[in-house]
């Protein structure tokens, strides 16, 4: 079986040799086609993979223009989300397997596409609640039956981290050569050099070399591999603030990407969220306490749909949502209690990024029910003249679908407004200037340790005093 590590090598083998043996006299229009789509393949897939190597953590740091320097995980990420892609649409890969491109340099962009695609699968089907590898670490996951965390675990989200770190710097580095060859191409490839050559060149260069030596600076696997994750695990346990949000996160997750659920799981789910919202309501005044009271009393009107509904399941559903948010409240009873809900900033941060998880929870708990009937996962019960006799119907063709309907549909409906007032302030992006990313990288070369995860941001690394980013 190839591991995931070595799936990854593979892809940084294909482009080393797309370095290497450059661009030139690449006339053939087919091979710039195919090697533009593979290079725009590449990005997507680095992009998705680092969103799931932070599991809905990146929502806990706004950014600015300061955070590349104080956070360049995330900076990462958006660098990433921000690189244009060409936009050209070449064969589909079958067509290629057995049509190659003549150009050697070309078939390296088709291997690294496809290393790269097969990687960023296993990574999205592994999901950060599954306890056997990366995600397992602040108290987020289950345990080994002695207590203790699995060995390493931390070590394989800074492999990935690392390893992703180094194919986006040598995409970014591959891109300048790219775009010379497709400006040699002729007007058929104006616009797709023009994505490339009007972008900052060193922006992801910079920031992935940063986050690099972070992820360099401590133990990193020889291999890891990322299973398809296990279903039915048991809840994600906060054991911090900061676990909050990746907790609701995966409710959501579960919600959204799970089995129908029944209708004791649909109320237990709507009943825990009402009572989430209210907890972070009280724990958050401000900006935040109206939208999430609201929220609370939509949440409640959608549990009573479910207190008195008829309706059977033919599946057996999950648990999971409903035991993840419970173990959310949990952790803020004992933790208002306790005092521990404090008005300092890091802990406000916190409470802040979990509350913008709920509106995304309540509409995945609405999407799960219309599913649900979409798929007639229900089947409704009529009562007719004599009580003894019963009149069953699938819930697809039946009446009494328009009260769910009319329930999912209110409920993501105030869930959106909630979204919507909760939502951040647009942050603007920094285009790192060459003189600057001297300075940050001597930064980062200087740090000897780095936090327990890469989506904590690093200790050692603050904005320098003595310059200043340039904003696009």
């Amino acid at each position: 079986m190839t591991s995931t590590a070595e799936r990854l090598a593979a892809a940084a083998a294909a482009l080393v040799e797309v370095i290497a043996t450059g661009h030139q006299d690449m006339t053939d229009p087919r091979d710039l086609v195919i090697t533009a789509q593979a290079r725009d393949q590449a990005l997507a897939c680095l992009t998705v993979s680092h969103r799931y190597l932070f599991a809905g953590l990146g929502h806990t740091v706004d950014l600015t223009a300061q955070d590349f320097i104080r956070h360049p995980m995330l900076g990462l990420g958006e660098a990433l989300r921000k690189r244009p892609a060409t936009g050209l649409a070449g064969p589909s890969p079958t067509d290629i397997a057995l049509d190659p491109p003549s150009h050697p340099t070309a078939r390296a962009w088709a291997a690294l596409a496809r290393e790269l695609d097969a990687a960023t699968v296993e990574i999205t089907r592994a999901r950060p609640d599954n306890p056997s590898w990366a995600w397992q670490w602040a108290g987020l996951a289950p345990q080994r039956p002695d207590g203790q965390p699995p060995a390493g675990s931390p070590n394989v989200a800074w492999g990935l981290a690392a390893d992703l770190c180094a194919l986006a710097a040598g995409v970014a580095a591959a891109d300048h050569d790219l775009a010379v060859a497709l400006h040699q191409g002729g007007d058929q490839f104006a616009a797709a050099h023009r994505a490339l050559a009007d972008q900052s060149l060193t922006d992801l260069q910079t920031v992935a070399g940063i986050a690099q030596r972070i992820a360099e600076a401590g133990p990193l696997p020889e291999d890891y591999h990322l299973p398809v994750a296990a279903p039915g695990l048991q809840p994600l346990i906060p054991t911090t603030t900061a676990d909050l949000a990746p907790a609701l996160h995966r409710a959501g997750e579960l919600a959204l990407n799970g089995p129908p659920l029944t209708v004791p799981q649909h109320f237990a789910l709507a009943a825990a969220a009402a009572t989430c919202s209210a907890a972070l309501a009280r724990a958050t005044p401000g900006a935040l306490e109206s939208p999430l009271l609201e929220l609370a009393h939509a949440a409640k009107n959608y549990a009573m749909v479910w207190g008195s509904s008829k309706l059977f399941a033919l599946e057996a559903g999950s648990w999971a949502p409903a035991e993840q948010v419970r173990a959310v409240n949990a952790f803020l009873s004992t933790s208002t209690r306790s005092g521990r809900l404090d008005r300092s900033t890091a802990v406000q941060t916190d409470l802040v990024a979990a509350a913008r998880q709920l509106p995304r929870l309540l509409q995945a708990a609405a999407g799960n029910v219309r599913l649900a009937i979409q798929t007639n996962a229900y089947l409704a019960v009529d009562h007719v003249g004599d009580p003894r006799r019963l009149i069953v119907g699938r819930i697809a063709v039946h009446p009494e679908r328009r009260r769910y309907q009319r329930a999912a549909d209110q409920v993501t409906t105030v869930a959106e407004e909630a979204r919507l007032r909760m939502k951040p302030l647009p942050s603007s992006a920094s285009r790192v200037t060459s003189a600057l990313a001297r300075d940050l990288l001597t930064a980062a070369a200087q740090s000897t340790s780095r936090p327990a995860h890469p989506a904590l941001p690093p200790p050692v690394l603050r904005p320098l005093p003595a310059r200043r980013i340039s904003r696009s």
